[in-house]
């Protein structure tokens, strides 16, 4: 038997279900019999408040929803509990904290404080009831995967998967890490658990090392010469550093949860830690590592809660891509090829490939589905089609895909993904399709009911539009939404900041019959990069669009493509003026 190799990786909470179910299928549809074993961790009474009030903050949703019902049933808006079959929301978890003697003012010590916790409660799947909330460690769920899987496919069919680290160690303990105690005490405390317990020494094989550090050691090798796409120069480097005839470099980073009410800094912490977590200084019969907080070569990370903390080597290339990674004491982002130059990532708003695929998971596609999205951006949706299990046909649209906007970046994406997806694809036959178009979202240049499934992240934040131009478009978005799809077949999954807006409008469109079918499916709450957003699913009614479910459609657009006109006549001449002026 082969060496099960360890791996963990964060994924956004909410989305955890969905996410375990489709690592065991992709890994264990890639044939060879590979074992795979996934499971959460440092979930120890993580949340444990949520859970036991979770009946009651259901009870708490439920009468919020029904007195403003009773208010006024006249507007759409009031009934938004009838188009869900769970209570959903936002609800406030009070928790009782023990102050310590160091968090002492004024007041006797021992006194009770209360702290509020914000959870958003959804369900998935018609009837499981599903939380999350918001934050950058709090806000994502830990996945340990054991299997025996070769390298390259953990790459290629794991694109849904973000941040992914190879395990070293990972220690869970009843207030492991509390927030009442002092630096010296943590350290010491860390020091005696990892002493008396060590590591999950891995079982002698032929296949590799049995010392858990060693062991992640090689398999992050075993990365970097299938992914990182290095020059022969590099590779050769990183070979004589793994063969210990040259110096490692490394820096230590270190991401953890409530970090505004500990005692001590990260940096405190990452500082102590690092000589207990990191006990191997130099790879046996090879030079002492060297700490290089630049030009590193590994980048250890860190991940501290209260009750867990788990140590592992990050798999993704981000200092060789110039991206940020763990080292700002935030959850790095996914990193797939294609990459997209550094100068267009710092400047365009774009979802993340893995949330992409993972929205495409959750459309449950089929060979030969039409996936649709009209707000695609640079058109990673699209083109994550193409990475999909399933042969699919991706079609994404924008209204700034021209060539004074986004255009040449989405062409260059797509360029780049056909050539991976191309290399990946043992047949020309199976290979997927994706492009993309430009175009005005509301008003779509397709055929009614041509289309199987819509997976869309809509427009929402500061960064992409303003609430007031959201409110006009969204209703004109999700009506040619409703047009294009197939009666009884289509899919609806929509990211959104807001999931009440979303539904009142998929209500207003069954004026005119059973054009959406409500309740919806699921209403996910998801923490997307530490923001709370929401996943709204839904199926296409039975009914055919007759005539325009928005009145005044077209006008409407008119009106809006006049004022989006005027914008960017105001914004040309204000660049215009702005040059004359440094050339004079």
């Amino acid at each position: 038997m082969s060496l099960l190799h360890q791996y963990l990786t964060l994924i956004p909470r909410g989305l955890q279900t969905c996410v375990r179910q489709t690592i065991v299928d992709r890994l264990s549809s890639a044939g060879g019999g590979f074992q795979v074993k996934v499971e959460f961790v440092g979930e120890k009474d993580h949340g444990q408040s949520v859970e036991n009030n979770l009946q009651s903050s259901y009870t708490k949703l439920w009468k919020e929803q029904q007195t403003i019902g009773r208010k006024s049933r006249k507007n759409l808006r009031d009934d938004i509990a009838d188009a869900c079959h769970l209570p959903v929301g936002s609800v406030s978890v009070t928790e009782k904290q023990q102050e310590s003697s160091n968090q002492k003012d004024n007041n006797q010590a021992g006194k009770q404080k209360r702290q509020e916790q914000f959870v958003s409660i959804g369900y998935l799947q018609k009837n499981q009831p599903i939380w999350s909330c918001p934050g950058e460690l709090q806000g994502t769920v830990w996945v340990k995967i054991e299997t025996n899987c070769p390298v390259d496919i953990m790459a290629n069919r794991l694109r849904f998967l973000g941040p992914l680290l190879t395990l070293i160690n990972i220690w869970e303990q009843d207030k492991l890490l509390p927030t009442d105690q002092s630096l010296e005490q943590a350290i010491e405390s860390m020091g005696m658990l990892v002493k008396k317990k060590g590591g999950q020494q891995k079982k002698d094989d032929d296949d590799g090392p049995n010392d858990p550090f060693i062991s992640a050691l090689h398999l992050w090798h075993k990365h970097v010469e299938s992914s990182w796409n290095l020059s022969k120069d590099e590779m050769a480097t990183i070979h004589s550093k793994i063969e210990g005839s040259e110096a490692m470099k490394y820096r230590l980073s270190c991401i953890r949860d409530a970090s505004d009410k500990y005692l001590y800094t990260r940096q405190q912490f990452m500082g102590k830690m690092a000589n207990i977590v990191l006990p191997y200084s130099k790879i046996p019969g090879g030079e002492a590592w060297k700490v290089d907080l630049t030009n590193y070569d590994l980048d250890v990370v860190l991940l501290a809660r209260q009750h867990a903390l788990a140590v592992g080597i990050a798999l993704k290339p981000y200092r060789q891509l110039g991206v940020k990674g763990f080292a700002t004491g935030h959850v790095a982002p996914d990193v797939n090829p294609p990459y997209l130059p550094v100068e267009v990532r710092s400047s365009v708003v774009r979802l993340r490939p893995a949330t992409a695929h993972m929205l495409l998971s959750l459309a449950q596609l089929e060979p030969g589905d039409v996936v649709l999205d009209p707000c695609s951006g640079v058109g990673t949706i699209p083109m994550e089609v193409i990475f999909h299990e399933k042969t699919a046909v991706g079609i994404g649209g924008d209204v700034v895909l021209t060539p004074d906007g986004l255009g040449p970046v989405a062409a260059s994406y797509a360029k780049d993904a056909h050539a991976i997806q191309r290399q990946q694809s043992n047949a020309a036959s199976n290979a997927a399709c994706a492009d993309q178009f430009a175009w005005d979202a509301t008003i779509l240049p397709l055929r009614d009911s041509t289309v199987d499934a819509v997976v869309s992240d809509l427009p929402f934040g500061s960064q992409c539009l303003s609430r007031t131009k959201l409110e006009r478009m969204l209703p004109l978005i999700l009506s040619e939404m409703a047009r294009v799809l197939r009666p009884q077949l289509g899919r609806l999954v929509l990211l959104c900041g807001d999931y009440k807006q979303v539904v009142q409008y998929l209500q207003q469109l069954n004026k005119s019959g059973d054009v959406i079918e409500m309740p919806c499916d699921s209403i996910i709450p998801v923490n997307i990069g530490g923001l709370q957003a929401w996943v709204v699913i839904a199926r296409r009614g039975s009914s055919k669009v007759q005539g325009e479910l928005v009145p005044n459609h077209r006008d409407r657009v008119r009106k809006l493509a006049g004022k989006r006109a005027h914008e960017q006549r105001c914004q040309k001449n204000e660049k215009t003026a702005k040059k004359r002026s440094i050339q004079s």
